[in-house]
């Protein structure tokens, strides 16, 4: 039996309680009612059914891939139309229904991923806008204060920044 938990996976077997963070599993696998949660070290049992974890956990990048697998997407190396390939080297079984699904599954969190990474950049050139925009502001305040405090036309003031080469 497990608990759901946004970013751990808790097993509560014979054998005690299992915390297990998310991105350190590979994939579930299930023989009968036996579900055995596989990281790169280590695989631990426990009693359940893997269509629960399918429900519970397919929006942190679970994905069912056969009867018996359930993937973390995160550790695909390759897919073919047979079989993928984990980020460890082991083979696992596609069944023909699912491959078209996770072949889509897959293209939308690469999309996904390209989106974030655009977005983030057009985050920083709005904000590199707004810096540039508020230094411009805050130069032109700074200019009118010198202005009236020397008593001088626009065109005199701009006429000294340029002899000078800094504000006065």
């Amino acid at each position: 039996v497990s608990e759901r938990d946004e970013t751990y996976f808790v097993i509560d077997s014979s054998k005690g309680i299992t915390k297990l963070k998310l991105d350190d599993i590979l994939y579930f696998d299930s023989n009968l009612h036996t579900i055995t949660a596989h990281t790169v070290k280590e695989q631990y049992p426990f009693r359940g059914k893997l269509s629960q974890i399918e429900d519970d956990y397919a929006d942190k990048g679970f994905f069912r891939i056969h009867k018996s697998f359930l993937v973390n997407l995160r550790h695909i190396k390759r897919i073919s139309k047979l079989y993928v390939t984990l980020i460890n080297g082991e083979n696992l079984d596609v069944s023909k229904l699912r491959a078209a699904a996770l072949n889509e599954s897959t293209a939308i969190r690469q999309r996904k991923g390209k989106d974030d990474h655009l977005q983030d950049r057009v985050e920083q050139q709005t904000e590199r806008r707004i810096a540039q925009r508020f230094a411009q502001n805050h130069q032109t305040v700074a200019e009118r204060a010198v202005q009236q405090r020397m008593g001088v036309g626009i065109e005199m003031f701009q006429m000294l920044i340029i002899l000078t080469g800094e504000i006065v």
